[in-house]
Parts: C-alpha cells; structure tokens; sequence
C-alpha cells in the first residue's frame, strides 16, 4: 500500500510538469469563413511584409484523386504558392493536402481563397489555422 501510494504522488508530480508545458494556442479557425473578413492586428506597427502568419491545415478528398487531378493540384499549390511567396511545406498526395506553411497575412489569406475555389471547391470547407 505505501508503494501504491509513493507512485500516485510520482504520477501527480510528472502530470504536474507535463501540465506546466502547455502553451495556449494563438492560432485562429476558418472553416466555412470568408478569410477577407478576418480582423487585421495593427498592433505592431511594423509594414505588413515584415508580419509573418503561419498556416496550418489538413484536407482529405473523397474519392483519392486520379493521377490527372492530383497533377493539376500539385501545380496549382506550386504555382499559387510561389506567386503569394509562400515557404514551408506542402504534402500532396492522392487523399489531399497537408500544409504547413508562412507568409505575408494578405499573401497567406489570398493563397486560402484559392486554394477554396480549386477543382469544384473541394477545398471550401477547409479549416485553416492561421497564427498571426
């Protein structure tokens, strides 16, 4: 019983520290939002190109893309992405999109708006984490 006991006040102390690691999440939720509503922080007054947003976000397609249609999305995030200059990682496989990318706020947020009017808005209900 005083093992048990010694162990509870172990296992108290770890979920303790494990708790104290958590940070709270700036990151802001757009599905089925226009993303040019989104409120603009003007708080820093640096120019806005010096303003960096991260973009988080996963979409899977059903049914997986045919090789013609995964081309076509492919070149539609390389091409869009370099023309917003965007950096970061875009995963594109047959089942969808798995991005994880920066930018400008305007360049991210116009990079969104197309990427919901891809192929038959199969994008349109997207939920995009965006942390300004």
């Amino acid at each position: 019983k005083k093992k048990h006991k010694k162990q509870k006040i172990k296992d108290d102390e770890n979920k303790k520290i494990q708790d104290e690691k958590i940070v709270s999440s700036s990151a802001l939720q757009f599905a089925k939002q226009a993303l040019s509503q989104t409120p603009k922080d003007n708080s820093n007054n640096d120019e806005s190109e010096n303003n960096i947003t991260l973009l988080l976000f996963y979409q899977y397609v059903d049914p997986p893309w045919d090789n013609a249609t995964f081309n076509l999305a492919l070149s539609h995030v390389q091409q869009t992405g370099n023309e917003y200059n965007l950096t970061g990682r875009m995963r594109v496989a047959k089942e969808g999109l798995n991005c994880t990318l920066t930018g400008s706020y305007d360049n991210i947020r116009s990079w969104c708006a197309s990427l919901r009017q891809f192929h038959k808005g199969e994008f349109k209900d997207t939920e995009f984490k965006l942390t300004d």
